[in-house]
């Protein structure tokens, strides 16, 4: 059994090794897709593939590249506005999270258990002590 395990593992590495590299670029929090955007421009400006052309400027074209630069710095300041939003929220209340309410109320129970499991330990030796001691007499 053992065997045909290791031999499946064996036959199917390649397609192991891309689920934990996928799998560890999401838990560290790369998107594969933009990791191989990435590794595409990075590619493409080395071997130095690119093209360029140039309009002369107009009052049209210049209007519309000082419309771009207002978008640009708008959306840089919306995206730091955003940034600064969920870091308050993130910050703010820690209780609102389910994960920390989950791991909260998993304690209280086991320790409500283990509460109970001496509490019924210890009377069970006491009857049974009790029990022991009577005989005795």
């Amino acid at each position: 059994m053992l065997k045909k395990t290791v031999k499946h593992i064996h036959n199917f590495r390649i397609a192991f090794f891309a689920f934990i590299l996928f799998s560890f670029l999401y838990t560290v929090g790369i998107s594969p897709v933009d990791y191989t955007k990435y590794l595409g421009a990075r590619f493409s400006s080395a071997v130095g593939v690119g093209s360029s052309a140039s309009v002369p400027p107009n009052p049209i074209n210049t209007l519309a590249l000082q419309l771009e630069e207002k978008q640009t710095k708008l959306d840089a300041r919306e995206s730091q506005l955003d940034k600064r939003e969920t870091d308050l929220k993130s910050s703010s209340s820690v209780l609102e999270n389910k994960v920390i309410w989950g791991m909260m109320i998993g304690i209280v129970v086991l320790f409500i258990l283990i509460s109970l499991n001496f509490i019924l330990d210890w009377h069970r030796r006491k009857t049974k002590y009790m029990i022991h001691s009577t005989e005795k007499f």
